[in-house]
């Protein structure tokens, strides 16, 4: 350090020192800022679950999508052979009520079934386009290029009889599932918080100890070599102790953070 305002400079000063703390009783076991870190780091381990969990989601979602696409094409087809036969058989009615085999009523009745096999032949088609504008939905975000579209699964619907251990759906559970890790990591941060806020229930009782040198000649380069030669040592030993009266933060955010831990 040097006196800038005095001209031509009248002092000069400095200082090499070495100064350690020792804790004895709080962040004694631990270190609050390397946990602190530690947290950060699961929180980011939490973001990549969360997106993988998103990934794994819509896949899923494309899958349901393609299968109910599929089915609404068969609930199509199945309308139209109704649809199909009921025309049918409302063409066979009016050639009976003409030759006198059949009762007029019987053809009205006909004609109603004509018509309501119609009516679901349409809400079949309207659900056909729902499913597959929601299909498109998930396969690309510029959807006004694909309204003119569209999609028919290359693939019928198979129901293929498949085996499942549950001891090995089990297994894949807890060591796949990403919504599962990422409550594992949270409930260990949520264990990291506890530990911090149970550490500030401690006095503050510190171990100090430290040394040097000074110099302080009137030239800067005296002032160093005063330093370099062991002019002025200097140390000391001593401690420090600090405790909040009644600490109650402390005790509150512990008995908090505890009780949410066993939430977790």
């Amino acid at each position: 350090t040097t006196n800038f305002l005095v001209f031509p400079y009248s002092s000069s000063g400095g200082q090499l020192m070495l100064n350690v703390t020792q804790p004895l009783l709080k962040d004694l076991w631990l270190n609050p800022t390397r946990l602190s870190i530690q947290i950060r780091k699961n929180e980011l381990r939490q973001s990549e679950l969360g997106f993988r969990n998103t990934i794994m989601g819509l896949v899923n979602q494309v899958e349901q999508a393609y299968y109910l696409l599929r089915a609404g094409y068969e609930r199509v087809k199945v309308q139209e052979s109704a649809l199909e036969l009921a025309e049918r058989l409302l063409k066979e009615n009016k050639k009976r009520v003409e030759v006198g085999a059949l009762a007029p009523l019987d053809e009205k009745q006909s004609e109603a079934q004509v018509a309501t096999s119609q009516a679901d032949l349409l809400a079949a088609k309207r659900d056909l386009a729902v499913l597959m504008n929601n299909l498109i939905a998930l396969m690309t975000d510029d959807f006004a290029t694909w309204t003119s579209a569209e999609l028919e699964p290359s693939e019928p619907l198979k129901a293929e009889r498949q085996f499942y251990s549950v001891q090995d759906s089990w297994s894949k559970a807890l060591t796949l599932r990403p919504d599962f890790l990422a409550q594992q990591i949270a409930l260990e941060n949520q264990g990291i918080v506890v530990k911090i806020n149970r550490n500030g229930l401690y006095p503050q009782v510190d171990l100090r100890a430290g040394g040097g040198y000074s110099g302080s000649r009137n030239e800067f380069s005296g002032a160093l070599s005063d330093i370099e030669q062991r002019e002025e040592p200097s140390w000391y030993v001593g401690g420090v102790f600090s405790y909040p009266l009644g600490n109650r933060t402390a005790k509150y955010n512990y008995k908090n953070s505890k009780a949410s831990y066993e939430t977790a």
